[in-house]
């Protein structure tokens, strides 16, 4: 619930706050500037990264975005993709069938990403080189060290998945300086919290891995999700696969 009037940053020139989408598929980054909101492409000059990390086995070299996701293919056990579904939940039996890569539980039944016998890692250690990669590029783009970000979450997430989703951004050495649901984020986005009379909103979210769908309460500024629903598996990447598994 964001319960709290939402005041966007207008001076960041100190101390630079970034904001993280922190996509199943892809991952945004952008900064307040000039009285509006910049996304900043990355190196390539993308606006958007694939949230994919591949590991070489040899070097432990870890690559993030694009280049990760070209390796999928050719390395399917070690570029990892789609962490976000598992992030702070236990071990799913299903989760076997439905990536490339293996995963196992450990002793209290949390998952456990297995890049060779004597190296696994956790979900959150995925994510946190995401949230490294998104880190650097807007430190390309801004020229001095960042340290602070908001980071946008599912409205369904529960405190597990949110408080993992904190774990990774410490990881990354980032400060999350606020968590707000990806519903909430959207109506920023179109200046809804400038209304001036009270409403209701049903937000859509169709992502690449999930469709989300919420139902807020808009009061001057004032954002509460009444109610949210969503499906982990019916997301642009299920598009894909069903459309395979048809033809």
């Amino acid at each position: 619930m964001d319960s709290n009037p939402i005041n966007l940053p207008r001076d960041h020139s100190s101390s630079p706050c970034i904001g993280i989408d922190l996509g199943t598929t892809n991952s945004v980054v952008a900064i307040w500037q000039n009285g509006g909101v910049h996304v900043i492409a990355n190196d390539l000059g993308h606006n958007t990264t694939p949230s994919i990390v591949y590991y070489d086995p040899k070097t432990n070299r870890k690559t993030v975005g694009n280049m990760a996701k070209i390796r999928l293919n050719r390395f399917p056990k070690s570029t990892l993709y789609g962490v976000k579904r598992m992030i702070g939940q236990k071990f799913q039996h299903s989760w076997r069938e439905e990536f490339n890569y293996e995963i196992e539980p450990d002793l209290d039944d949390n998952p456990l990403i297995v890049l060779d016998e004597s190296t696994k890692i956790r979900p959150e250690e995925v994510s946190a080189q995401i949230l490294i990669k998104m880190k650097g590029i807007a430190e390309s783009y801004l020229q001095q060290p960042v340290k602070k970000a908001v980071i946008t979450v599912p409205a369904y997430f529960n405190d597990g998945q949110r408080s993992a989703t904190k774990a990774a951004a410490r990881i990354a050495g980032l400060d999350v300086v606020r968590m707000i649901n990806e519903p909430t984020a959207a109506c920023l986005c179109y200046g809804l919290n400038q209304l001036e009379t009270s409403s209701y909103v049903l937000v859509y979210d169709l992502g690449g891995g999930t469709l989300d769908v919420s139902l807020l309460s808009l009061n001057q500024g004032l954002f509460e999700v009444l109610a949210t629903n969503g499906d982990c598996h019916l997301g642009g990447e299920d598009f894909d696969l069903e459309l395979m598994n048809y033809y």
